[in-house]
């Protein structure tokens, strides 16, 4: 087969009955779901997981979420979440993202406390996500508070990406001289 998708994977790993496939290829096509909308498809794998026994553990857990979130079933991701037995920084991750993406700020942030009170340490990745979901709910102070307690209590640089959501979140608000003097500081920090 010359070029070979999702589409062409799945029905391979469907003929060849013999053949199970593991958590990386679970991992894998659902990723590609994610990459190209195809939702039903990435409900068919789950499915198909559940049929097969196949583990809900924090890597296929966490990819199970970023594709729900991505193609748009929030819902569905969060009940992924509420499933999983095991979860670590990255699952959190990919929850707190979907809840940011898809404008439910309150929840992510929630989440984020959430996963302070479990004693995990918050990543660069986890910033993001709480400061996107700052953004998109208009929530300035709370912003600030999560920004400086970056590296305040968590030895975490911002980053330009950090920075960016700042901008965005004074943007949103119409802040636009503060949102000007965050560019001047990523600047003068890059």
């Amino acid at each position: 087969m010359p070029e070979r998708d999702v589409v062409a994977s799945t029905v391979m790993i469907k003929q060849r009955e013999d053949v199970m496939p593991n958590e990386v290829t679970i991992v894998c096509v659902l990723s590609a779901c994610s990459e190209l909308g195809a939702l039903q498809l990435g409900r068919w794998v789950h499915s198909y997981m559940d049929k097969h026994g196949i583990e809900l553990n924090h890597f296929v857990g966490g990819a199970l979420i970023n594709m729900y979130s991505r193609c748009g079933d929030i819902d569905e991701a969060q009940r992924v979440f509420e499933q999983m037995k095991e979860k670590n920084v990255i699952t959190y991750n990919s929850m707190i993202m979907g809840f940011a993406l898809h404008g439910k700020s309150v929840e992510a942030i929630e989440l984020f406390r959430g996963l302070i009170k479990q004693g995990l340490t918050p990543s660069s990745v986890t910033f993001v996500g709480v400061l996107n979901a700052c953004s998109h709910g208009g929530l300035a102070e709370l912003g600030f508070e999560i920004f400086h307690s970056m590296a305040k209590d968590y030895g975490i640089e911002p980053q330009i990406e950090h920075y960016g959501c700042m901008v965005d979140l004074l943007g949103r608000l119409g802040r636009l001289e503060e949102a000007y003097g965050f560019i001047r500081m990523m600047k003068s920090s890059t």
